[in-house]
Order: C-alpha cells, then structure tokens, then sequence
C-alpha cells in the first residue's frame, strides 16, 4: 500500500502538470525572462497546484484527522501525539495557499514571514519538536526556526530549471530510506512527496516547459523540514 500512494502520487503529479500547464498557458500565468531567473522564454507558472494536489489527494486518504480533536480542546489530556500526516496536511494546504496568492497578487515578504511562523507554530503546539533542549521555550523557538528557514531555502533556491524540485526528490527519497525502518508515518510522508515532485521534475528539467512558483516551492521546503 505504501508504494502504490508513491505511485498514485506520482502518475498524477505527471498526469496534472501539462494540465496545469495549460491552463497557465491560456490565462496568462506566465514568467516573463529575467537575468535572475536564468530562462529565456515565458513560461508557464503555478505548477505547484499540481504538486499539491498529487500529495493532498493520496494523504488525505492516509491521514488520520481525528487525532488532532483532542489536541484542539482546552482541558483535554492528549500523551499521545496527533497523526503525524494530518499535521502535514494542513499545514502544506496553509503553506501552499500562502504560497499562491504570492504568485498571483505578490504579498510583501513579511507578510509570508508571518504566516510560516503560525505554520511552525502550529506544528510545534501539536508536539513536533526537534527536542535539542530540555527548556520548552527554546526548544519551540529553534524548531519554529528551523522550519520557517528550511521552507524558506527551497523558496530561495527556485531560480534555476530543475533546481528546487531536484533537490527536493533527492531529499525526500534519502528521508524515505532513513524512516523506513524507524517510522511507518514519515517513510509513507516521504515516498508521497517524491512521487509528487518526481512526477512535477519531468517537465521542470532544463528546458523546463512549466515553473512551479512560490506555491511548489514553499510547499516542498515545508514538509520536509517536518521530517
């Protein structure tokens, strides 16, 4: 079951690309040339809604949204920590939405500072910590801090064909072979993500045919810097 969602993960990431592409295409979702961006001629945008939708689909039928009840009622007693996947699946729809209405209307930087930081926050509120200090406090600020930059890294490093996508395939498959001996939820969370950009890679390698914008980025910083 694990490997047919990294399968269904990716067919659809490569089915939904050259359609999101299309669309791009025909509204005028396009990335004009620029010196920085390394590409000289427009092309298509918002190739993370089909990341997103290749992850959302098969986690959504994963994740185990009930645990989180719990967690979100004042006086509860909750020792157990929430399903790992369902924290991830809000947290990327967040992350991703963040991601394209800066795509389409340009939010100001700290705008989506902010938001990354109540991202973060919320993961670390429902128990997912790094746990590198014995202070609550410091432990929450450093584990806020780490994924608000590593989200943002792979935000930084989208500039050049295949770059962030690549990176984070590689990524994602390396966590894959750490976690599937020592944890079930984040080997599955994993292979889904890199079936997803797998799929997305195809058509983003130089010369890529569709760029995936601040919504793909984002969205692929976020969940592995959860991992």
């Amino acid at each position: 079951m694990i490997f047919l969602s990294t399968f269904i993960s990716f067919f659809l990431s490569l089915l939904l690309t050259p359609l999101v592409r299309t669309v791009a295409l025909k509204r005028g979702w396009i990335a004009q040339p620029r010196k920085e961006r390394w590409h000289k001629k427009p092309t298509a945008l918002s190739g993370g809604i089909a990341i997103y939708l290749a992850a959302a689909i098969p986690l959504f039928y994963f994740a185990d949204f009930k645990s989180l009840i719990p967690h979100l009622v004042l006086g509860t007693i909750h020792p157990e920590l929430p399903d790992l996947k369902a924290v991830v699946f809000f947290g990327m729809t967040f992350i991703f939405l963040l991601g394209l209405l800066d795509d389409f209307i340009h939010i100001k930087p700290h705008t989506k500072l902010v938001g990354q930081i109540l991202v973060a926050s919320m993961v670390t509120f429902l128990g997912f910590r790094l746990h590198w200090f014995t202070s609550l406090t410091g432990d929450t600020i450093v584990t806020i801090f780490w994924i608000v930059g590593i989200t943002n890294a792979f935000n930084l490093i989208d500039n050049m064909d295949g770059l962030c996508a690549g990176v984070g395939f590689i990524a994602a498959c390396y966590l894959a072979l750490l976690f599937q001996e020592t944890s079930p939820e984040a080997y599955l969370l994993a292979l889904i993500f890199a079936g997803a950009i797998g799929g997305f890679l195809v058509y983003n390698f130089n010369p890529a045919s569709i760029f995936m914008g601040d919504s793909g980025s984002l969205l692929i910083g976020f969940p592995l810097s959860v991992l």
